[in-house]
């Protein structure tokens, strides 16, 4: 049997996913969170170079392909 190594910040993190589904949905309905978002964007005839840039760990943010352009 192992000795318990849980911090206060375990607990926190141990919380059940719902609560943490709602604290956020509340969150996103005041306008606090915001999806950080790569400033390039990108085409299916461009979706190798996303590819590349997410694989390379370069992107600012969440990287976006168009699929209408």
């Amino acid at each position: 049997m192992q000795a318990s190594t849980s911090s206060p910040a375990d607990a926190d993190r141990a919380r059940p996913g719902g609560e943490i589904l709602r604290e956020a949905a509340t969150l996103a309905d005041a306008g606090a969170l915001r999806p950080r978002l790569d400033p390039r964007r990108f085409t299916l005839d461009t979706v190798m170079d996303a590819h590349a840039l997410v694989a390379g760990a370069t992107s600012d943010g969440k990287v976006v392909v168009d699929l209408d352009g």
